[in-house]
């Protein structure tokens, strides 16, 4: 589940088979069942068992190889893809050609996930985007939320960190 985004229609047989397991449901027998699945998938903080959705556990198991492919960019996996898929070396940039091999279209699927959980540190503000990027400490959208015109739309942080204030000289 770490590697490849397994299909659904496996992912729906492999979870019919837990439930026939917790619910002691044979071929032939039907049983009661007393809860919800979807409770029975909710965290136990909240009231469920705790068990896992294994298509959104599929989904989160590849988000986290795709963060090591960001974190770590010396590796090997990552020099390897890198080449190949996003020869400019930005993953968050790279987009699905137009015949996508499975590892591209693997890694791509849990690029949304990674996105909306992503931000970004400032550093010098060089890469990071004001308006587009993650990077505010606030969290309800870690986002700047109203555009101001004097600034450029594709504008990074780093023009506000640089910039010079209004009656100080350089």
């Amino acid at each position: 589940m770490g590697v490849f985004k397994i299909p659904k229609s496996l992912l729906l047989e492999i979870g019919l088979l837990v439930q026939q397991f917790w619910w002691g449901q044979k071929a032939e027998e039907r049983k009661i069942h007393l809860c919800h699945w979807d409770k029975m998938c909710k965290a136990k903080a909240i009231g469920g068992l705790g068990f896992r959705d294994l298509e959104h556990f599929n989904l989160v198991m590849l988000a986290k190889q795709v963060w090591r492919l960001l974190h770590f960019p010396e590796s090997l996996a990552a020099k390897v893809l890198s080449s190949k898929y996003y020869p400019d070396g930005q993953f968050l940039k790279a987009t699905i050609t137009r015949h996508p091999s499975l590892i591209l279209r693997t890694i791509m699927a849990a690029k949304p996930l990674l996105d909306e959980g992503l931000f970004w540190h400032i550093g010098n503000g060089a890469d990071t985007k004001i308006w587009h990027h993650k990077w505010l400490p606030i969290p309800t959208s870690f986002k700047v939320q109203n555009h101001i015109d004097l600034l450029d739309p594709e504008e990074t942080v780093f023009a506000l960190i640089m910039k010079p204030k209004p009656g100080r000289q350089k």
